[in-house]
């Protein structure tokens, strides 16, 4: 096989992959780029103070005591995680493992802690906007097979990665730094799709690497349950030790230990060891255990995950995972993680994470194009261009609705809370769904490309900017809000979306101006 011939084979492959994982690719980028900062988001939501609330200063007696009155907790688990620089603890709350359990204790439950006044919400009351976001950006609010469509497309969207450098290969040097923007419009487009792609390529890889990871690792990891003997719990173990507990035994009247003097007497045993979760195993259980899992100080330690487990009876160590010294297998979980959400290098780094979220929506857009311009001739069969436009429109008017209908959503986060509806997810995506599908409707029904991509920038870069005028006027006439964050991330990051997408239109409308006075 001569090398034109595998050249084209590769050309269409990575077409065609392309072209049919655009739409949905799109989704979870641009969704993906907000989810940088869920943990902003929910602080700008809720009006909370920003800060690193150390597990170490957390009553653990006192919230076990709380929950004590609302759950019989013979025979759980209970994992506390830290979310971040918000106020909040995720608490999850197991199914009792005792042999008597039955009715309620077999039900799970998610709660949310806010350690300011040590209030439980459940999942659903605590529900936000930016936990939508985050939802939305693995097909969550799909059933069963969401996550599953996710993980595909990323296994996809590698494939197309891997067939993009190929056929670009011998062009990426020498156009890299081309671009004719008065040229044809498949070349403009070309040379974007060309030098963008370029440019995110090792940011597109990661993401479509752990993204396929994360959604498929039941089928990815399958192959390596050979190598532990079909022993899935062994497995586990060692990839996420954290995660694993031992199994339930049978139950004591012994009275453990306080576990906020077990958090005190190990609180230094790892230097500059900074806890992000906290578990009480197998509650009056013989074997009742406490762990707290971690890392050292990530300024100076990229991946250190380590951790401690002792017995809740008599705080004797039963197992430590030193973080200095973790293991390859057991660190490539939370590797992976950290790639994956950007959660190293700070404030910046989710920046950079977030602009190449962008540009990969525009290398997405820029290639359904190409499909288009290529097939938009004159010696094509008029059914096929007509097909061809259709095809690219629906595309158009489904991604490019995302651009007003998310800055809409972070309008109607804050409204939510005046208007009673705080805290159910059915609030949010009810209204995010219901509008984004009229406003696809309405671009798709009026059948011209210009007008969708025009009206959904201008549409988008008014209600971003409407976002910090919504944030301010909803804090000072129905919060009380003394110090108005005027100046916080979020409506920053939504004024410049906004002003970008309005310059835009205007070079667009400038562009098309200048076309028809050359006619």
């Amino acid at each position: 096989m001569n090398k034109k011939r595998i050249y084209n084979i590769f050309f269409h492959l990575h077409t065609v992959s392309g072209i049919v994982i655009s739409c949905v690719l799109f989704i979870l980028f641009f969704a993906g780029a907000f989810t940088m900062f869920k943990e902003e988001i929910k602080i700008w939501e809720r009006k909370q103070p920003s800060q690193h609330i150390s597990l170490y200063e957390m009553d653990f007696d006192k919230v076990l005591n709380l929950l004590n009155k609302e759950y019989n907790l013979s025979g759980r688990t209970i994992n506390f995680y830290s979310l971040g620089d918000t106020n909040s603890v995720r608490v999850f709350v197991d199914h009792s493992h005792a042999a008597e359990a039955s009715g309620e204790d077999l039900k799970t439950e998610i709660l949310n802690l806010n350690l300011e006044d040590y209030s439980l919400k459940t999942y659903e009351k605590a529900y936000s906007y930016s936990e939508f976001l985050y939802q939305l950006h693995f097909l969550d609010h799909i059933p069963a097979i969401g996550i599953y469509i996710a993980g595909f497309v990323s296994l996809f969207f590698l494939f197309a990665l891997l067939t993009g450098v190929y056929i670009h290969w011998d062009k990426i040097v020498k156009n890299f730094v081309l671009f004719r923007p008065m040229a044809k419009w498949k070349t403009v487009w070309t040379d974007a799709h060309t030098v963008l792609g370029t440019i995110a390529f090792p940011f597109q890889l990661i993401f479509a690497i752990t993204g396929a990871y994360f959604c498929l690792s039941i089928l990815i990891l399958l192959p390596a349950y050979s190598l532990y003997d079909n022993d899935a719990e062994k497995l586990l173990q060692d990839l996420r030790p954290e995660r694993t507990h031992a199994p339930w035994q049978e139950i004591t009247h012994q009275q453990p230990s306080s576990i906020n003097t077990f958090i005190k007497e190990y609180k230094d045993y790892f230097h500059d060891f900074d806890i992000q979760q906290v578990s009480v195993e197998n509650i009056d259980g013989s074997n009742m255990a406490y762990h707290i899992v971690g890392e050292l100080d990530p300024d100076y330690h990229f991946n250190s995950l380590g951790g401690l487990v002792v017995d809740a009876y008599r705080l004797d160590i039963l197992e430590e995972i030193n973080p200095s010294e973790t293991p390859y297998k057991s660190e490539i979980q939370k590797l992976l993680v950290k790639l994956h959400f950007g959660k190293f290098g700070g404030i910046l780094n989710k920046i950079i994470y977030t602009i190449l979220a962008f540009i990969t929506c525009f290398i997405i857009l820029s290639g359904v194009m190409i499909w288009f311009t290529a097939r938009n001739k004159k010696n094509k069969n008029p059914k096929q261009r007509n097909f061809h436009y259709q095809v690219t429109h629906i595309y158009l008017a489904i991604c490019m609705g995302m651009l007003p209908m998310t800055a809409l959503g972070f309008i109607w986060a804050r409204l939510l809370p005046i208007l009673g509806f705080e805290g159910q997810s059915i609030y949010y995506t009810s209204f995010y769904y219901a509008i984004w599908l009229l406003l696809a409707l309405y671009f798709i029904f009026k059948k011209n490309m210009q007008y969708t991509n025009q009206g959904n920038l201008m549409l988008g870069g008014t209600f971003f900017l409407l976002v910090p005028m919504a944030d301010i006027w909803v804090s000072y006439l129905y919060e009380n809000t003394k110090h108005l964050e005027i100046f916080s991330l979020i409506n920053i990051l939504c004024f410049v979306i906004g002003i970008s997408c309005l310059f835009a239109y205007q070079k667009v409308k400038q562009n098309q101006r200048l076309k028809l006075s050359k006619v």
